[in-house]
């Protein structure tokens, strides 16, 4: 008690001092604080008109984000909807115009198709004459009529066939984007699958070089790609079959000497016979 009597002075001066130092560092703590929520409601606009309130402008944002989202996805099925009902609609259109008649010039007369998206339509034919005009009306379904057809009215099917429209770009597919999840440590995995999307994007670019410097036309079911291994697959086997031909006619050759060499042995035989007598 008596040790503690006399240092309690310094003790007392010690935590003072301690408190006071504690005391500084708060306010200084205090102020710093102070000067961050002014910045940061500055930031965030808080108590600000609604154009500068960044918190806000987030939830308008969001909000128009969703509503593009629902635009969208009601354009998707619009333009979905427009192309099966364009299908029906006529796409195809070729003309010839003919003169059936020595005794008259212009090729007044003409044949006409029209047809849709699946080659189902009408040939029109008209006839014009110096005792009148006449049209003429064949349906056409799936490329093909079942009544006969003139040789304008097949050219002009066809025609119409070879200015089908072909679309620029690749239907398009509706996609929603959900982003995935780790469950045991609940951490995003946005970046890979970021990496991936980028890496398909980039193959599909390459791929789409590639076949932008040697195009492989569709040729019916068979592209040039396939068409151009089916030649060099029948020239394969042409040159077998021109080896194997080449190597029957030396075998018959071959055949016809022997046999010509067997025939000619009798007579060699006598003529030894004769010089040694």
């Amino acid at each position: 008690m008596e040790l503690l009597q006399d240092y309690i002075i310094y003790i007392l001066l010690g935590l003072g001092i301690a408190v006071l130092v504690l005391f500084s560092l708060c306010i200084i703590l205090f102020d710093k604080i102070k000067k961050q929520k002014k910045k940061y409601d500055f930031f965030m606009g808080a108590n600000r008109r609604p154009s500068h309130n960044l918190e806000m402008k987030i939830e308008e944002y969001y909000q128009t984000s969703k509503e593009i989202e629902e635009k969208y996805a009601k354009l998707l099925d619009m333009v979905t909807d427009m192309d099966k009902t364009m299908k029906s609609n006529i796409q195809k259109v070729g003309m010839v115009r003919y003169n059936p008649f020595e005794e008259m010039g212009g090729n007044l007369c003409f044949a006409l198709a029209l047809l849709d998206g699946e080659d189902n339509g009408v040939v029109l034919n008209g006839i014009h004459s110096r005792t009148g005009s006449f049209t003429y009306a064949k349906p056409i379904q799936m490329g093909v009529s079942i009544y006969m057809l003139s040789e304008e009215e097949i050219k002009a099917v066809q025609m119409a066939k070879d200015h089908a429209y072909q679309p620029v770009h690749e239907k398009v597919i509706k996609v929603k984007f959900k982003p995935t999840f780790r469950r045991k440590d609940k951490e995003p995995v946005m970046e890979e699958q970021i990496q991936l999307d980028i890496t398909q994007d980039e193959a599909s670019k390459e791929t789409s070089k590639e076949t932008s410097k040697e195009p492989s036309e569709a040729i019916g079911d068979v592209t040039s790609a396939e068409k151009e291994q089916i030649l060099q697959e029948e020239l394969m086997a042409s040159l077998i079959a021109a080896v194997e031909i080449k190597n029957e006619e030396t075998e018959k050759t071959e055949g016809k000497k022997e046999d010509h060499n067997i025939q000619r042995a009798p007579i060699y035989i006598e003529k030894k016979l004769e010089e040694e007598e």
